[in-house]
Parts: C-alpha cells; structure tokens; sequence
C-alpha cells in the first residue's frame, strides 16, 4: 500500500473541480472504504456538493437507500460575496455547509426507532485550502465520534461500522 502523502499546495486552488476532487480524495484518506462523491456543477447555482456515506455503496445500506446510512451527508461549498462561474473560477472566499452533522444511534426514547448524536459543524468561509483543512479535520473528529460511540449503534448497523474501522 502506497505511504499517505498530505496536501500539498504549490499553488493555490483556482478551478471548482479540482477542488472537488482534493475533497474527495482527503476525506477517503480518512475513511478510505467509504462512499464519497464530490462534483461541481453550474446548474442553477454553482457550487460543489460533496456527497458521503459510511456504506461503499448502496448494497450496503438498509433496502438499498443512500439516504438510510448512519452517517449520509452532504456538504455544499458556494462563494461568498462573489460566485463560482460556470466555467468552475473560484472566487477568493468560499463557505462551506453540511445539511446533517449527525449519525444514528440506538433511540433515546422508546416510541424512536433512531436517535442522533451530532458532530460539532460550524458554517466556515475562507480560502479553498482552508475549506480543505475545515473538512479534513471536521471528518476526523467524525471518525472519532463513531468509535468513541460504538456502543451507542444500533445492532443492525455494528456490521457496516466493523467493515470500516
């Protein structure tokens, strides 16, 4: 197995997809057999959206549903005050957001069938290398959380988790 080698930049980020794919690659460094999915796409709005899982694929989640994995989130990267152009030119500030900090564990009260514990997520601007440095460190401390909570998963999922740690 190739030996890790950490970001470095000669230079700084200028295109969208090249930032995506810098995305993708350092959060499976840290969960490499993992689903991650990072794009850009100047659709109705430009931004890059990076999708991830704890399953590798949908034959590892409930019923085949993304959506039902213990940790499925998304993340959306936009500019600030000045915008992502369609051709993928990054302005100088970006934010970063995640619609959902969390993962599933066994319920808290008896009529759930799922509670959540969430991972501390601050909306953050800045450059696009420190959007690098934000994600890397916030998918640490996700990866910290669900083996320090371990036995908080509900059963059906202990499977998944064992598979990725």
């Amino acid at each position: 197995m190739k030996k890790y080698n950490p970001l470095i930049l000669k230079e700084s980020i200028t295109n969208a997809n090249d930032l995506a794919s810098m995305l993708q690659k350092e959060i499976l460094h840290i969960f490499p057999h993992s689903g991650v999915i990072a794009k850009f796409s100047a659709n109705l709005y430009p931004s890059i959206t990076v999708w991830f899982m704890l399953a590798k694929d949908r034959s590892e989640t409930s019923n085949g549903i993304v959506q039902n994995d213990i940790a499925y989130q998304t993340l959306s990267i936009h500019g600030r005050g000045s915008e992502i152009d369609k051709e993928g030119t990054l302005p100088n500030v970006l934010t970063i957001e995640n619609n959902s900090n969390a993962f599933t564990v066994k319920p808290t009260v008896a009529y759930m069938a799922y509670s959540h514990i969430t991972v501390p997520f601050r909306k953050t601007s800045g450059s696009p290398e420190k959007i690098i440095e934000y994600t890397k460190k916030y998918f640490m401390l996700f990866k910290k959380m669900l083996q320090d909570h371990r036995s908080d998963i509900p059963e059906d999922h202990l499977k998944l988790i064992g598979k990725k740690f």
